[in-house]
């Protein structure tokens, strides 16, 4: 990746977020150390164990972060969208600890990686970093909140119809496997099978190899939402 494309994508981030607006000595340096990577869909950012490198801002594509347990289960904690980055990646950087999950890409990202002692600087002397890291904390924290009170108060059949109708593309079809979308709610894949196949036996959908088909999104809604 040139240098003028890295100084191009630092200009454009810096303008869209202009609490990271930082002094024209700094900004050399942010331009000379920062590095511009493209990764294609399942290539992995950050694995589980390594150290804290890098913080992600995500240009382009979209990022999971996952969880996985000792059992080989994996739960999606959060993904970065196109503008964001990674508070984990964040508090590995400022706390000195490793990265304790597992970031992929979802498809085709572009990444902005601005090295950790950089990051630590910014932070140190500029209000606008540590803002910065701040509403990244606040809304992950927000989210998690939110996902443990789905979990412990709303029952995994209504969650799994929530899912399926926000997943839904224009021809009302979800493009997942039973395993990703048991990785989204926080289940196992034989507990998210058997509800699928208890709505296609109710006739609500039809299940084929990575994908549903909501064939009657009103008797669903009716039957698990109202």
């Amino acid at each position: 990746m040139s240098e003028s494309s890295i100084s191009r994508e630092v200009t454009t981030y810096l303008a869209r977020h202009s609490q990271l607006t930082v002094s024209p000595v700094d900004y050399e340096i942010l331009e000379k150390t920062a590095r511009l990577v493209d990764l294609d869909e399942r290539d992995v950012l950050l694995s589980h164990g390594e150290p804290c490198l890098y913080l992600p801002f995500v240009l382009q594509g979209s990022i999971k972060v996952t969880k996985s347990s000792e059992n080989a289960r994996e739960i999606v904690l959060y993904y970065i969208r196109e503008e964001g980055s990674c508070i984990l990646s964040a508090l590995g950087i400022l706390n000195g600890t490793a990265y304790p999950a597992n970031a992929l890409c979802e498809n085709k990202a572009r990444i902005l990686l601005v090295p950790s002692a950089v990051v630590k600087d910014f932070v140190n002397r500029y209000e606008g970093w540590r803002n910065f890291i701040f509403q990244l904390y606040n809304s992950r924290f927000h989210q998690l909140l939110e996902f443990i009170d789905e979990i412990l108060f709303t029952n995994l059949d209504t969650r799994l119809v929530r899912f399926l109708l926000s997943a839904t593309g224009g021809d009302s079809s979800v493009r997942k496997t039973h395993q990703q979308i048991a990785e989204e709610l926080g289940s196992s894949r034989e507990v998210i099978s058997r509800l699928l196949k208890d709505m296609e036996k109710a006739d609500l959908l039809k299940l084929g190899r990575g994908n549903i088909l909501v064939t009657n999104e009103q008797k669903l809604k009716k039957r698990y939402l109202m």
